[in-house]
């Protein structure tokens, strides 16, 4: 009887069909893997930007007066105004992939209280619709 020490072509060509399938097969979930993996990065860094401006903002509502917040913010976050119409003010400034956006309404909903909305949306296509929004109502002076 004679001992066989390697594979013949034969079960070569067989392994590699059966790998070929399992591979074929798995190959579209990892596809899937990966997407979603980016999904959540870019979605945790928006939630992340998100979180750090409004702290920032709350950290503001404990040291300065309410008729210094958009200045600050214009000065010290290189935020620009889009728009002020009655007492509401578009704010906004792209950072990295990513659009910030935020609105700050005064008097509202009483005189004693400022009414934040920070929207972080994010500028590359192929993470379009990861946004984080936090709304915050603040109080001056306290």
């Amino acid at each position: 009887m004679k001992k066989s020490k390697g594979m013949t072509l034969i079960e070569v060509v067989i392994a590699l069909a059966i790998f070929g399938m399992i591979a074929v097969a798995i190959f579209p979930s990892l596809l899937v893997l990966a997407k979603i993996n980016i999904l959540s990065k870019a979605n945790l860094s928006s939630n992340y930007i998100a979180q750090d401006v409004s702290e920032s903002l709350f950290h503001y509502s404990q040291s300065i007066q309410e008729d210094d917040l958009i200045s600050s913010l214009v000065n010290n976050h290189s935020f620009v105004v889009d728009d002020n119409i009655d007492g509401t003010y578009h704010l906004s400034k792209n950072e990295g992939d990513f659009r910030i956006s935020v609105t700050v309404i005064f008097n509202a909903p009483s005189n004693e209280f400022v009414t934040t909305i920070v929207n972080v949306a994010s500028l590359n296509d192929t993470i379009a619709n990861q946004n984080s929004q936090i709304e915050s109502i603040l109080s001056f002076g306290g």
